[in-house]
């Protein structure tokens, strides 16, 4: 049987796509490295209502919600914790000042609900001032589904309770809210739920960012060992592939940051391409030209 000889025509397209598989790859490791970097530990900000961001400063007047990416989630749980007890006292001076009633209170003309200045306040978390200043009422706030934390609080300090749609009317210094404790920890959990990673995914988080680069290492790297480029055209490809594919993921990371997640992929996707047309300097219209004029030639060599 006869040797079969691969011409020079063959082997020059099996490279210019060879060349295109290589890019495609670089483009997918990338946008992988990419989401990890951008939504990683992500706190979704848009989702951090006001009240919410009034009770997180309130709760925590020393730290930045930023801060919240260095914590484990033990922290985080209370942190969370803590974060809800406040927003619930945020929403319910907001709805009574709104002239709201919340089970049985409702506020008279002239009186505003205030929150406690003192984080660490014994018994009360919201004033009913009247008109001229003086103080009508003091009540708790309890954000729980747990009764006996209620019945505690009202054994422990003389105030009436106002408590979460969970808890039912069992004393008269009970006034049950229309808010569900569910809903205030799905609420203030969602934004930050990037941040709950296991060690495996935090660990998957440091690695994938890399990927790309070990991606290109090995793959030129195995050119390299089979003889199909030199040493030094091999570290030169790497190099350009890598300073590219470094280019791409440095301008996704600033756009997520300055304009959100959303647009940090199509962002380092297209710097990618960009680099690519610009080093190639020639355009797709004039690469799918000269890829059809070669699959033209072979076709009359080969067929014809």
């Amino acid at each position: 049987m006869k040797n079969f000889k691969i011409s020079s025509e063959i082997n020059a397209l099996y490279t210019r796509l060879k060349l295109k598989s290589d890019n495609y790859v670089d483009l997918i490791s990338s946008a992988a490295a990419i989401g990890s970097i951008i939504y990683s530990d992500y706190i979704d900000l848009d989702s951090i209502s006001p009240q919410m961001e009034e009770a997180f400063k309130l709760s925590f007047p020393n730290k930045e919600l930023s801060d919240l990416g260095d914590m484990t989630s033990e922290q985080l749980d209370g942190v969370v914790s803590n974060w809800k007890g406040k927003y619930f006292e945020v929403l319910l001076r907001d709805e009574l000042n709104a002239g709201e009633k919340v089970g049985n209170l409702v506020l008279e003309d002239g009186q505003i609900a205030k929150l406690s200045e003192n984080l660490n306040e014994p018994g009360w978390d919201l004033q009913i001032l009247n008109a001229d200043g003086t103080i009508a009422q003091e009540v708790q706030a309890k954000a729980s589904e747990n009764i006996s934390y209620v019945k505690e609080a009202l054994e422990r300090y003389d105030y009436d309770v106002i408590t979460t749609s969970e808890i039912s009317n069992f004393s008269e210094k009970i006034n049950t809210s229309d808010f569900a404790d569910s809903n205030l920890e799905t609420g203030i959990s969602s934004p930050i739920e990037a941040l709950f990673d296991s060690s495996a995914v935090n660990i998957l988080e440091e690695v994938i960012p890399t990927l790309p680069f070990v991606i290109i290492a090995v793959s030129e790297g195995r050119k390299v060992m089979v003889g199909k480029q030199t040493l030094q055209a091999g570290f030169q490809e790497s190099t350009s592939r890598g300073l590219k594919t470094g280019a791409s993921m440095s301008a996704a990371y600033i756009a997520g940051v300055l304009f959100g997640g959303a647009v940090a992929i199509p962002v380092g996707i297209a710097t990618k391409l960009s680099i690519d047309r610009f080093k190639n300097n020639s355009s797709i219209v004039k690469e799918m030209e000269d890829t059809n004029k070669e699959l033209s030639q072979l076709e009359k060599k080969y067929i014809y």
